[in-house]
Formats: structure tokens, sequence, C-alpha cells
């Protein structure tokens, strides 16, 4: 049973209910303002709305957390590809820590540069030139 109660609402908010609760779907202009009171008391409790939405907003809700899945994976999965390939490196090559952590900087600068976009072919042409050139400077000391 519905229990009835009396709340003043002012004209242009009366008027505006009036003028759309038929096209949010609703049968009657306090079943509109029952659920705005509801969706608004979920939210200021802290709690999931997803009940309240519209089907369409909930759809998208719902292709957010897929994508959001998605990406977590690939995210996993690069992770791990490069986890595998610092290992690899590690275990071929001997660098002390300075040169780690000049490679570590340059690869910073060149990302960021770069907006994460980096050329391997390019980047390799790259190192050669600064090989040489410091070949070029060790003959001539």
């Amino acid at each position: 049973m519905i229990e009835k109660h009396c709340f003043f609402i002012d004209a242009k908010s009366y008027k505006l209910i009036q003028s759309i609760y038929k096209l949010k779907g609703f049968k009657s202009p306090s079943a509109l303002v029952n659920q705005a009171i509801s969706d608004w008391f979920a939210r200021d409790a802290g709690k999931d709305v997803t009940g309240y939405l519209r089907k369409e907003l909930h759809d998208e809700l719902d292709a957010i957390k897929m994508y959001q899945y998605r990406l977590s994976q690939a995210l996993f999965r690069l992770a791990v590809s490069d986890a595998e390939i610092k290992k690899v490196l590690a275990m071929e090559f001997d660098f002390d820590e300075d040169t780690l952590a000049d490679i570590y900087d340059r690869s910073i600068r060149e990302v960021r540069s770069t907006n994460g976009f980096v050329n391997l072919i390019e980047t390799v042409k790259r190192i050669d030139e600064e090989r040489e050139s410091f070949r070029w400077r060790d003959e001539y000391r």
C-alpha cells in the first residue's frame, strides 16, 4: 500500500514535472518524483545507481566495462612481454647500473617525445649513428 504525504514544490519545478513525466516513460508525475528522489538518495549514499538508469545508458556502461576488461587483458599481455624481453636481454648482456639508468631515462624521453609511438627501425638507426659518432671521437682522442 502506498502512503500519501504532502510536499511543497515550487511552480517552476511542478510545470517541468508535468511537461516531462510522459516523455520519460512514467505513468504519473508522482512516479517521476518518487524515482528522482530514490535516485538522489542512492547517489547521496554512494550506492550503485545502475538499477535506476535507462536501458540505453545501462547498455553503454556494460560496453565500457567490457572495453575496460579487454584493455586490462591487453595491458597484462604487454607487461608479460616486456618482462620477458627484459629477462632475455639481461641474460645476454651485462650492463652496470649507470648504463641501465641512462637507457631508462632515454627511453622515457623518447616515449614522451613520440607520444608512445616508438618506431624500432628508426630507433636502431639512431643508436647506430650515435655509436658511429662515438667511435669517430674515440679514434681521434
